[in-house]
């Protein structure tokens, strides 16, 4: 081979060799990448528990990120006992027993569960991805997602405990639709709480997410038959974020949001916005006609509270929250939770008459009267 030709050679040889240590560095660098990935993937968030004790209940407030919140599902699980999954790795902080204001870290061992007694009659039980509370006597539980800081909130009932400060039930009253020209508001947004995969509470064979989009229809339908404009969140299953929904609202801008949910109890209520929560992520100063859209709102779900008083047998309060949703549009909202249909018919009567309730609280919330 002549000088010339054993030198492109050799440059040949470099150049493959170069070539076959970029790839193989290239591959290690992936591999790296990709267990760092999984690692970051897997990393485990933690949960604070608090626990609120209460005449006839205890609040359980776990507080964790929002995603976690989000995503997790709460139901009964046989007698005496609430499961939680936030559906990822989760460890828990839980208060110690004797001294609730210190606190235990929890995390279930590989594939076994951890079981730690918080107090008497009150015991966790830690899995992977969330854990199960049993609490002697339980009879139901009500389950709120909030934000500012992101927690899940479940209120679990305590049957032995006599109810304090509870409404009068009532003997079911005839109630009358009110006219049109009586209900001063013209448009509004009807949102079905839920939808997709967020189902909501399930009653046996009958899902939240079902259930309030049936009802946000029919009540939609009474309103345009009085001439209102009218726009549902979803018309279908669908899966639709808070923020997607406070978008719509914001744009439509209509006279009042009214939020369909159905509650995991045998009662009625009507929530409105807290006033130190009308500040919605990014603003800055409290905006002045937000103040006043705070103030309308608690005046509809007065006057829908006081609406169903007179109308149902079930217990009816009201109540303002930080709920997110409420927080992040700028017209007056309501979010109505109807009772659990375990305990209460929604035979074409039943459903009739939650539809004038609202009806006639709308109408009758400037005026502070309530029509029979």
């Amino acid at each position: 081979m002549t000088s010339p030709g054993r030198a492109l050679f050799s440059c040949a040889s470099v150049l493959l060799l170069a070539l076959q240590f970029f790839l193989l560095s290239g591959t290690v660098r992936t591999d790296a990448a990709d267990n760092a990935g999984r690692n970051q993937a897997g990393r485990m968030s933690t949960a604070t528990l608090r626990i609120g004790k209460h005449a006839n209940y205890l609040r359980l407030v776990f507080e964790t990120p929002e995603q976690y919140v989000q995503r997790a599902s709460v139901s009964l699980n046989g007698a005496n006992a609430i499961k939680v999954d936030f559906q990822s790795p989760v460890s828990f902080r839980v208060p110690q027993k004797e001294a609730p204001k210190s606190f235990v870290k929890l995390e279930a061992e590989a594939s076994k569960s951890v079981v730690y007694e918080i107090d008497r009659g009150l015991k966790i039980t830690v899995e992977a991805n969330g854990c199960t509370i049993s609490i002697d006597n339980l009879d139901d539980i009500n389950v709120s997602k909030l934000a500012s800081p992101s927690r899940l909130v479940i209120d679990a009932y305590i049957s032995q405990a006599t109810t304090a400060g509870s409404e009068n039930f009532s003997a079911e009253a005839q109630i009358t639709a009110p006219d049109a020209s009586d209900i001063k508001v013209e448009s509004f947004v009807i949102d079905a709480g839920h939808g997709g995969y967020e189902s909501g509470v399930r009653f046996g064979k009958t899902v939240e997410k079902d259930l309030a989009l049936s009802f946000a229809k029919e009540f939609s339908g009474a309103l345009l038959k009085k001439g209102k404009k009218v726009t549902l969140t979803r018309k279908g299953d669908q899966t639709l974020s808070l923020k997607d929904r406070a978008r719509l609202v914001n744009k439509k801008s209509p006279d009042l949001l009214v939020s369909i949910h159905v509650s995991s109890r045998d009662e009625f209520s009507a929530y409105s916005l807290c006033r130190t929560c009308i500040k919605a992520p990014g603003e800055t100063p409290v905006n002045p006609a937000k103040s006043i859209g705070v103030d309308r709102s608690e005046a509809v779900a007065q006057a829908i509270a006081q609406s169903a008083k007179g109308a149902l047998k079930i217990s009816v309060r009201t109540e303002k929250l930080p709920l997110r949703l409420l927080s992040y549009v700028h017209v007056p909202a309501v979010l109505i939770e109807l009772p659990s249909p375990d305990k209460f018919s929604y035979d074409a009567k039943s459903r009739e008459r939650l539809i004038v309730i609202l009806l006639q609280g709308i109408a009758y919330s400037a005026t502070g009267q309530v029509g029979a």
